[in-house]
């Protein structure tokens, strides 16, 4: 008798393999998927909230950074230039008071004056000069000029004419060809007197200089400073002819003094003579003799007898 198996029986034996199978391998697969989807899962979170970080936030962050750094970056620039700057106008200042300081030691000048307003405007400071009896540099003050330029615009017609004369005559001693004489314009710059005669005074102490003038309380001041004066009126008085008394003169009597017995003449120099007892002699001109001298700080005065 032949044996055969039921047409069902392969399909029987195949799915009880692949349960055995399936049986034996399930743990592992599910661990695989579970291992599989998690994975998958938090890589795709991250690379959205990465994306989203790229398209969103960086640009911000960026332009934020950048802004920052352009701040920093210009501070310190403009704190590197203001540092360099101040740098060169410190070494450029060094150098301006180094030239300044080897310019004020070079200016040493040969038997220095230096000229007073009143004695440019009262004329005879000139012809000292061509006679060339100051030898040395004769300063001129910047104010002193300005001072002599605001007289020659003057409304006073008297003034202006001697601004402007004494204009003149600075001109001509700066074009002095004597050897012995030069004319040198000075800067005020730096003097700390007020006025024009505390100027002149300070300019005098910085440069060792004498002051040639014709003022009267500035010849005060000067000397109470210890500073050396040339006054045109004493030396026109030094240099008029020696009178002594007793010695006869012929002058010319144009008018009455203080006294209504006087009369007063001038000689050719300008000296005043007062005549006692020659009030009637104005308008003549009349031979007197010298009875004495009085010295005044305006000027000598001769006083004479009628013969």
């Amino acid at each position: 008798m032949k044996l055969s198996w039921p047409k069902s029986a392969p399909k029987v034996a195949l799915g009880i393999i692949f349960f055995i199978i399936g049986f034996i391998s399930i743990d592992s697969l599910i661990r695989a998927v579970n291992l599989f989807e998690t994975n998958l899962f938090h890589r795709i979170l991250g690379g959205i909230i990465l994306g989203a970080v790229g398209v969103f936030l960086l640009p911000v962050l960026s332009s934020a950074v950048s802004r920052l750094v352009s701040e920093f970056t210009d501070h310190v620039s403009k704190q590197v230039v203001l540092h360099v700057a101040g740098q060169i106008d410190k070494v450029k200042l060094a150098r301006q008071q180094a030239k300044r300081k080897k310019e004020m030691q070079k200016e040493v000048y040969l038997m220095p004056m230096i000229l007073d307003t009143s004695a440019i405007i009262d004329g005879r400071i000139g012809e000292i000069v061509k006679t060339g009896f100051l030898p040395g540099t004769m300063l001129i003050a910047k104010f002193v000029l300005i001072e002599l330029q605001h007289i020659a615009d003057s409304s006073d017609s008297l003034r202006r004419a001697r601004g402007r004369r004494g204009l003149s005559i600075l001109e001509e001693m700066k074009k002095s060809r004597l050897s012995s004489f030069k004319c040198v314009l000075l800067s005020d710059e730096g003097l700390k007197g007020k006025d024009v005669d505390g100027k002149l005074v300070e300019l005098a102490k910085k440069y060792k200089a004498r002051i040639v003038t014709v003022d009267f309380n500035l010849n005060k001041v000067a000397k109470v400073s210890g500073i050396s004066v040339l006054n045109v009126n004493e030396l026109v008085n030094s240099v008029k002819t020696q009178i002594l008394p007793g010695e006869e003169l012929t002058i010319h009597v144009i008018q009455i003094g203080k006294e209504l017995t006087q009369g007063v003449g001038y000689l050719e120099d300008g000296t005043m003579v007062v005549i006692e007892g020659g009030a009637d002699l104005v308008g003549q001109t009349a031979t007197v003799t010298v009875s004495r001298l009085l010295q005044t700080a305006a000027g000598k005065m001769i006083f004479a007898k009628k013969i």
